[in-house]
C-alpha cells in the first residue's frame, strides 16, 4: 500500500510541474499590449495636374482666371451671367442694349420760339471697357419749322470709356440731315448702368443735354440689354 502511495505522489507531482510549465510557455508568448513600433504610414501626394487643367488653351499663368471651366478665360466672350467670363476684371461689362428716348426741343426762328418733340431709337453696345452709343430720331415733319430747325432725320453718336463706372458723362454729335441745311453740334450725354445687385446690370438710363445758340433741348431714353 504504501508503495502505491508514493507512486501516486510521483505521478500526481509530475502533472503538477507539467501544468505549471505551460502556463508559462503560453504567457510569455501573448503580444504586448503596447508594441514599441508603430507602423509607418507613407504621407499622401498631391496629383500631378496639367498646366492648361480645363484645356481652353490658357493658364493661370496666361490670364486664365478660372483653369477649371473651358469657358472662362480671356478670349471667351462676356456673357450676361454674374461671371467675369473673359477675366479682365469685370462682370458683366459687355453686351448690348437697345431701347427708346425722347427728344424734346426748342429752336427760335425769326424771334419766333418752336417746340418739338420726337422719338427716337437707339442702340449702346459696350466692348472690353469701351461703349459705342448711336441713336436715331425721326422728325415729326408736320410741326412748323421742324425741317428748317432740325431736318428730318437726327442722329447722335459718342463713343464712351466706362472700365466699371456706374455713371458715364461725356459729349457726343448730334447732327440734322434731309431739312434745308444739314448741321451738326455737340451735345453732353450721361449714361447710368444699373447694378447686379439690383438687377444684373440690364438697364442703362441716357440722357442728354443739347445748348446752342438756336436749338435747346434734353434726351432721356432706357435701354435694356437683348445679349
Amino acid at each position: 500500500m504504501g508503495f502505491k502511495r508514493d507512486g501516486v505522489d510521483q505521478m500526481l507531482g509530475i502533472f503538477i510541474l507539467a501544468c505549471m510549465t505551460g502556463k508559462s510557455d503560453t504567457a510569455s508568448v501573448l503580444p504586448s499590449d503596447n508594441p514599441s513600433v508603430e507602423p509607418s504610414v507613407e504621407p499622401a501626394t498631391e496629383p500631378n495636374l496639367p498646366d492648361d487643367v480645363d484645356s481652353d488653351g490658357y493658364t493661370e499663368e496666361a490670364g486664365d482666371c478660372d483653369d477649371w471651366d473651358p469657358a472662362v478665360n480671356p478670349s471667351a466672350p462676356e456673357v450676361w451671367n454674374g461671371i467675369d467670363d473673359d477675366c479682365n476684371g469685370w462682370v458683366d461689362q459687355d453686351g448690348v442694349h437697345r431701347g427708346n428716348a425722347v427728344l424734346n426741343t426748342v429752336g427760335v426762328y425769326q424771334g419766333q420760339p418752336y417746340y418739338f418733340s420726337d422719338g427716337c431709337t437707339g442702340q449702346i453696345q459696350r466692348l472690353n471697357g469701351f461703349a459705342d452709343i448711336e441713336i436715331n430720331c425721326e422728325i415729326d415733319t408736320s410741326q412748323p419749322q421742324s425741317v428748317l430747325l432740325l431736318g428730318e432725320r437726327l442722329q447722335i453718336i459718342a463713343e464712351a470709356t466706362v472700365f466699371g463706372e456706374e455713371t458715364w458723362q461725356g459729349t457726343g454729335v448730334i447732327a440734322g440731315s434731309g431739312g434745308d441745311v444739314d448741321w451738326d453740334t455737340q451735345m453732353e450725354l450721361t449714361l447710368t448702368w444699373s447694378g447686379l445687385e439690383t438687377d444684373g446690370g440690364v438697364s442703362i438710363q441716357l440722357s442728354g443735354m443739347l445748348d446752342t445758340f438756336y436749338l435747346d433741348g434734353t434726351l432721356s431714353g432706357t435701354f435694356e440689354r437683348i445679349e
